[in-house]
């Protein structure tokens, strides 16, 4: 989300102040939303464009009217599918982030020219909750004063792969390297259990790799 607010403060006489708020919003609306809401097999790529559509708006200075013009266009045409961080991982994978952004900064940038979207992209028939199969979150507030805002437990992933596998890569790499400095020889079978979110991604799908295959 950060380059999409950076895509739209490009050109515009925009100083830093100006840009750090528009990405603490963004991120602000993009984790609130991650916390309350199942994706229920939709990608989280809906709460990209949801929260890059509130920092690129802030940019371009749209008012609340307009903001939620913005918001009901990404909503309504930025709902990506679950599958694609399920199983073994195509290119597109690497792409779908960067692509709810875009639909993001594409939806802010009508609804400054005045284009309007759906009225009701949320609450109403056909909406997000209800293709979601769950109730309206109800909110507790969002950062500012006292409470801190939720860009500041964000954190950055040191491995190229889901989140939930972070911990076990860094294990293994640990314990491959304490192997060989004892001089052990590297054991080429294991046992790896896991659960929740977990079981469903990760490349759940695909079947056991041959260590001597060459591959990761």
């Amino acid at each position: 989300m950060i380059p999409g607010v950076l895509a739209v403060a490009g050109g515009r006489r925009v100083d830093g102040r100006a840009v750090i708020t528009a990405i603490t919003a963004a991120y602000e609306v993009f984790c609130r939303l991650a916390d309350e809401v199942p994706p229920k097999g939709w990608d989280q790529g809906m709460f990209a464009a949801i929260g890059a559509t509130c920092g690129a708006g802030m940019i371009l200075g749209l008012d609340r009217k307009a903001m939620g013009n913005a918001i009901s266009i990404a909503i309504t045409t930025g709902v990506p599918l679950g599958a694609t961080r399920v199983g073994e991982l195509s290119m597109w994978k690497g792409c779908a982030t960067a692509a709810a952004v875009r639909t993001a900064v594409f939806a802010a940038e009508l609804a400054a020219e005045g284009m309007t979207g759906p009225g009701n992209p949320f609450e109403g028939r056909d909406g997000l909750w209800q293709h979601l199969g769950v109730e309206a979150p109800k909110w507790e507030g969002f950062g500012g004063g006292a409470k801190p805002f939720r860009i500041t437990a964000t954190n950055f992933k040191a491995y190229p792969s889901v989140i939930h596998t972070q911990g076990p890569i860094g294990l293994v790499l640990e314990l491959r390297q304490r192997s060989r400095q004892r001089g052990d020889r590297v054991g080429a079978h294991g046992d790896v259990r896991r659960g929740g979110a977990a079981d469903g991604h990760g490349g759940g799908e695909v079947g056991p790799r041959d260590p001597g295959d060459g591959g990761p």
